[in-house]
């Protein structure tokens, strides 16, 4: 199996040309771009990456810019059929200390990867593990949530030391040496957050979190572990590449 993958992502990366992904840059004179991202394959794009590179005039080193769309990491975000286009991003770019726009490096910036709605990969190669990165992340967010939960269940932690746990959670994972990718799983522990500390005033002597909230919450978050674990192509091939 690691040496299937390892050659799928070879053949992405040989077969990007096929442009089956492509993204188109407006400027406007504020300074301010956006992104469309067009599917140009035959099946629905489940998700995909855009990176734009700059060039400087030297004196300062401008990171790209990165655009992700993932239904099963963004809530709410729906796969883009063939032939569609999107407005995927709107940024503003600029050199440090004065008004100069940044600019492509090339007539052709952009650098694209996808996963196509029946699992398969297509595009730059690099882009494609960081879109997978981005999928274990959010299911290592996703069992550390669910274990925090089951943990509380059993011990009757109090609500204001729950919602501060799963704060600090969030707060953990916004670190300046950890990649964009990595950085996924702080709205889901705010979400989590937030639910708790509107539920209602139980009466004295009743545990906390709710046996009901617990079941309801722990079934979501199966659901959406179940999701990402059966997704394709396979974290769980992808992490055995770096053993």
């Amino acid at each position: 199996m690691k040496m299937a993958l390892l050659a799928a992502l070879a053949f992405v990366g040989a077969s990007s040309l096929l442009a089956q992904v492509t993204a188109e840059l407006k400027r406007f004179p504020d300074g301010s771009l956006e992104v469309y991202v067009r599917n140009d394959s035959k099946i629905d794009l489940a998700a995909y990456v855009v990176r734009l590179d700059y060039a400087s005039d030297g004196s300062l080193s401008i990171p790209p810019l990165l655009v992700y769309s993932d239904e099963e990491v963004e809530m709410g975000s729906a796969p883009l059929p063939p032939g569609r286009q999107v407005k995927a991003s709107r940024a503003i770019i600029r050199f440090a200390g004065n008004s100069k726009i940044a600019k492509p490096v090339s007539n052709q910036p952009f650098v694209t990867a996808g996963i196509l709605a029946d699992g398969s990969a297509i595009g730059d190669s690099t882009l494609l593990i960081r879109l997978m990165v981005r999928r274990g992340s959010l299911l290592l967010a996703i069992e550390t949530s669910l274990e925090t939960l089951l943990e509380a269940g059993r011990r009757n932690v109090p609500r204001q030391q729950l919602i501060e746990q799963f704060r600090k959670l969030a707060g953990g994972v916004r670190r300046a040496y950890l990649l964009p990718e990595q950085q996924v799983g702080p709205q889901l522990y705010q979400s989590i957050a937030g639910k708790l500390l509107t539920l209602p005033e139980g009466k004295v002597g009743e545990p906390f979190p709710p046996s009901d909230f617990v079941a309801q919450e722990t079934l979501a978050l199966n659901r959406q572990r179940l999701r990402l674990t059966e997704s394709q192509p396979s974290l769980m091939d992808i992490a055995s590449m770096g053993r």
